[in-house]
């Protein structure tokens, strides 16, 4: 999934605003959040490093993951010490964080080494007051009423 934020500086309000867009259709980034902070708390928290700024920009509504976060709070730190005002846009594109691991096969001796331990875990050691002994009068919890039947729907 894909997924864009938009960076603004709002200068008539002293406010950062934050725009949260992700790719719900293919190739349309729809508009999903948009969070306002204070340019007082957010110069505050850059001052206390990018732990701190990453605190800040999350929210109960807006709260990116720990590689967008840090990417956003780098790029508001940018911002802020370039003094550049122009929107900035992130693009992030899940793909590329969610790598696969390739599993590497097991050599031939290995595989053989752990089925021979599945079949000692089966074989097992029967208790002795037990072996020979039927199981019989077992009482269970769960009843059955008269009227229900055993037989599964075939709607189901």
């Amino acid at each position: 999934m894909k997924q864009k934020y938009v960076i603004e500086m709002d200068r008539d309000n002293n406010s950062l605003i934050l725009k949260e867009f992700a790719e719900l259709d293919k190739d349309i980034l729809s508009f999903l959040c948009q969070q306002a902070y204070n340019m007082g708390t957010i110069e505050g928290a850059v001052s206390g490093g990018k732990p701190a700024l990453i605190a800040a920009l999350r929210t109960d509504n807006m709260y990116p993951p720990t590689v967008y976060a840090s990417e956003i709070a780098e790029r508001v730190m940018t911002m802020l010490s370039s003094g550049d005002r122009t929107p900035q846009e992130i693009l992030f594109d899940a793909g590329t964080f969610l790598g696969k691991a390739s599993e590497e096969a097991l050599p031939e001796d290995d595989v053989e080494d752990e089925e021979e331990g599945i079949e000692d875990l089966l074989k097992g050691d029967v208790n002795e007051k037990y072996e020979g002994k039927s199981i019989s009068n077992l009482t269970s919890s769960i009843k059955i009423a008269d009227n229900e039947s055993l037989a599964a729907d075939d709607d189901a």
